[in-house]
């Protein structure tokens, strides 16, 4: 019988493992039909930090090439709690001014792990003038530990600077960000550009 609950518990492991590379894997258009291209890319995960209210998080990122705008963005997520609320993106300069926001409403989540995708539709600011942006993650009307986003510890997204950091941040966004795991810690995201 252990074997039987062994296998049946590693073709659910496999089953949502594949349906995650799936998501991820899948071509993005943005909302005006612009063809969107990948651009950065972080997809291992161990462990998850929680947010939510007061809690924000943050990623930074060197796009390979500067001046188009942010398409659309994936990240991996887990809802922990069904009454979670909207969760909303930013795209960020290096001083966590905004660039662009999408939101998700927090209905259209699943409860559990997923691959949430913020589409940006083309119309935002362009990346440019900076040597490395932001993406901030939030749910304001949510309890702290309603959402977590899963990323990794060990510097795997290896950039120059700054431009490689997951943060935290306790006071909704304002004020000093904390660099996690020692600047170390990079969450699991995949960005797209416009062409």
């Amino acid at each position: 019988m252990s074997k039987k609950h062994s296998k049946l518990n590693g073709a659910t492991a496999f089953t949502i493992i594949a349906s995650i590379v799936f998501l991820l894997v899948a071509p993005v258009t943005s909302h005006a039909n612009n063809e969107c291209r990948p651009d950065q890319i972080q997809l291992q995960n161990q462990a998850a930090i929680p947010f939510g209210g007061q809690t924000v998080l943050g990623q930074m990122f060197v796009p390979s090439v500067p001046g188009h705008q942010v398409c659309s963005v994936k990240v991996l997520i887990s809802k922990n709690f069904a009454g979670a609320k909207n969760l909303t993106l930013h795209v960020v300069r290096p001083n966590f001014t905004e660039l662009d926001a999408a939101t998700i409403a927090g209905a259209d989540i699943p409860v559990g792990n997923s691959v949430q995708v913020f589409n940006f539709g083309c119309n935002g600011a362009a990346l440019v003038g900076m040597p490395f942006y932001g993406l901030k993650l939030e749910s304001k009307d949510s309890q702290l530990g309603a959402y977590s986003w899963k990323g990794i510890n060990g510097n795997v997204y290896n950039r120059p600077g700054e431009g490689d950091k997951g943060w935290r941040n306790f006071n909704g966004g304002a004020g000093n960000w904390t660099r996690l795991a020692a600047g170390a810690w990079d969450f699991a995201f995949e960005i797209y550009l416009c062409n």
